[in-house]
């Protein structure tokens, strides 16, 4: 099936849409009266088109949750790690460090800035080690 086919389309955006089924989606947009996609598409055109549109829409959304989401995540491990998140000059220049992310906040993809999660939680247990380490070695003394 040729991907820029409108079954195609649909199963392309299907595939981004974990959970969800080719027949509850047909059936929904069809406003029941069928779970094929190809009667659909025979049958009223404009509604498998409103489909796939609203499709699209929900995905982009969804996709712009995530990386809302994970954006605030950083977000807040620069905070704990002492960054002045309403300063952008310093959390871009904290963030362009090549050991970082050698990147700005806004240029990192959904997979960059979920590494650099984990690599700031890392930083940051390494810190709370440190700390710990410290406070010990003064009680001691």
């Amino acid at each position: 099936m040729a991907k820029n086919s409108p079954h195609g389309v649909f199963f392309a955006l299907l595939n981004r849409m974990p959970g969800a089924s080719k027949e509850s989606l047909v059936w929904a947009y069809s406003n029941g009266h069928t779970d094929s996609l190809s009667a659909f598409l025979k049958d009223d055109p404009r509604g498998y088109d409103l489909m796939l549109r609203e499709l699209r829409k929900r995905i982009e959304l969804e996709a712009a949750q995530r990386t809302k989401k994970l954006r605030s995540g950083i977000l807040k491990r620069l905070q704990q790690h002492g960054i002045d998140t309403t300063d952008w000059h310093e959390v871009n220049r904290f963030l362009e460090h090549p050991r970082i992310a050698g990147k700005r906040l806004y240029s990192m993809n959904d997979e960059e800035l979920s590494k650099l999660t984990g690599k700031l939680e890392a930083i940051l247990a390494k810190e709370r080690e440190k700390h710990k380490e410290t406070t010990r070695l003064s009680q001691l003394n």
